[in-house]
């Protein structure tokens, strides 16, 4: 083996590890925070915060005011939605509560989002299918098995990826708001 291919090869490795631990500590975080998730998925208030005690906690309001600095004018409406009592409002509810019908689900033709990332699935949750020199990590499957079998691999294909180069499955969190 050349010494350039061990360099190479160490730094995908590298690469890869890095990743795998973005997405470790992104999930991490995400259950540290500990969320109402019943909550947030029936789009309800926390029965332990109202709106008064979230407008009135010093705590809070600097929060939310660092996160609309941060935020400028690009993302403000986002921020919006998620900075209030009520937490992160899903658009699926939003549109429910706006008394507009749910958005057609639909699947999306594969897509190269850069040299070795490819997104998977449908308008409201998908996979990533991250190629690298060891094979391919897909992050996320969809919401089922038949999904996995009918979208997931067909899509891997379409895009030109073998599924059964699959080497790794990394799942960060679930789809059980549809």
């Amino acid at each position: 083996m050349k010494p350039n291919s061990v360099l190479i090869r160490i730094t995908e490795e590298s690469m890869l590890k890095r990743v795998l631990a973005t997405f470790v500590v992104a999930a991490c975080i995400g259950a540290a925070l500990h969320i109402n998730l019943v909550a947030q998925q029936r789009g309800q208030q926390p029965t332990n915060l109202t709106e008064k005690q979230w407008l009135e906690s010093k705590e809070a309001q600097a929060h939310v005011t660092a996160a609309m600095a941060i935020a400028k004018p690009d993302l403000l409406e986002e921020a919006a939605n998620l900075c209030s009592a009520r937490g992160p409002q899903r658009p699926a509810v939003l549109r429910q509560e706006a008394g507009l019908p749910p958005v057609p689900r639909q699947t999306l033709e594969p897509t190269k989002i850069f040299d070795n990332l490819y997104y998977v699935g449908f308008n409201d949750a998908g996979a990533w299918a991250l190629t690298t020199s060891q094979r391919i990590i897909v992050i996320d499957s969809l919401n089922t098995p038949e999904e996995a079998e009918k979208i997931l691999i067909p899509g891997m294909e379409k895009a030109g990826l073998d599924p059964k180069q699959i080497k790794y499955v990394v799942i960060v969190h679930g789809h059980f708001d549809l």
